[in-house]
Parts: C-alpha cells; sequence; structure tokens
C-alpha cells in the first residue's frame, strides 16, 4: 500500500501537467482590419510615406498574408463577415449599418469569433 499511494500522485500529477502544457503551444493571432488602409500604406508592405513600427515588429516576428480579400467594399459588411465567416447577406448584414431605417446591426444570435 505504501508504494500505491505515491504512484497514484505521480500519475496523477503527471497527467494534469501534460495537459496543461498544450495551452502554452497555442498560436497568437492578430488580425487587423482597419478602414481605408491599404497594402501600400504601411513600411512592412513597401510603403515609404508613412512610420510604422509596431506593425513591422509584428510582421517581421510572425506570418503576413499577402492575399487577403473583404466580403464586401463597405464597413459594416466586411467586418461582419470578417467576425462570423459568412458572406454578409448571410451574417444579416448586407448593407452599411444605419444606411436603412429598420437595420439595426448583426442579429444577437449570430455567432462571432
Amino acid at each position: 500500500m505504501k508504494f500505491v499511494y505515491p504512484t497514484l500522485i505521480l500519475l496523477v500529477c503527471s497527467i494534469a501537467h501534460q495537459g496543461s502544457a498544450g495551452v502554452l503551444n497555442q498560436p497568437n493571432v492578430i488580425i487587423l482590419f482597419a478602414d481605408d488602409l491599404g497594402t501600400l500604406d504601411v513600411n512592412c508592405f513597401g510603403s515609404e510615406d508613412l512610420s510604422t513600427p509596431n506593425l513591422n515588429s509584428l510582421a517581421d516576428h510572425g506570418i503576413k498574408f499577402t492575399q487577403c480579400y473583404v466580403g464586401s467594399p463597405v464597413c459594416s459588411p466586411s467586418r461582419a463577415s470578417l467576425l462570423t465567416g459568412r458572406h454578409p447577406h448571410r451574417a444579416g448584414v448586407p448593407g452599411n449599418v444605419g444606411s436603412r431605417p429598420n437595420q439595426r446591426g448583426m442579429p444577437v444570435e449570430e455567432v462571432t469569433l
């Protein structure tokens, strides 16, 4: 019996430690979504007009996606598309919020990031 309890405690601690180790290895994801920001407006994509040292640092230490597209050419639908992963009309935001009297934004029941 003296051997069983220490072995059981060691086994439980080992399993608990392995479970927490997986959480530390998850990647951090940062999505930058700005109105009227073009690819050539930041230094890391070739701009010489503006100084963006913090964005440059993020780009230097991470992954830059260069083939990105939005779901709509206007603000509200493209944001809804990004947050839901769905076409803006299916996300309940076919046009800019406030452009129609009865449109108040994305439906509350819509699942987002």
